[in-house]
């Protein structure tokens, strides 16, 4: 991960399908049956809308400029209930205001 970040500068040119299965081979990132798209009843958002609510929580989550710390964030988000929450795509979690999704998981609950 912190090879991704620190390349991010160059990488983000490169062709996303690409960069994944050249990480994925590299790390012999076995195939899963994940797939939260089959059960979509609605339009599905793009890999960058979806990119984009991680970035800003973990901009918003995230206590420091140093690369191990955004690390760190990065991977107790994607491994929080609210990463659950954000692939759910049948709820309207993802779309919901940053300030909230922020709040949901610095109070590790669903804010009412």
């Amino acid at each position: 991960m912190k090879r991704i970040y620190t390349h991010s500068d160059v990488l983000h040119c490169e062709v996303i399908d690409s960069v994944a299965e050249e990480f994925i081979n590299m790390r012999s990132i076995k195939t899963g049956d994940f797939d939260n798209v089959a059960k979509c009843k609605y339009e599905v958002p793009d890999y960058w809308t979806i990119g984009e609510v991680y970035e800003r929580l973990i901009e918003d989550v995230q206590p420091n400029e140093n690369v191990d710390s955004i690390i760190e964030t990065l991977f107790k988000v994607y491994n929080s209930w609210v990463s659950d929450s954000i692939g759910r795509f049948n709820t309207d979690f993802y779309y919901q205001n940053r300030d909230y999704i922020k709040e949901c998981f610095l109070t590790n609950k669903q804010i009412a």
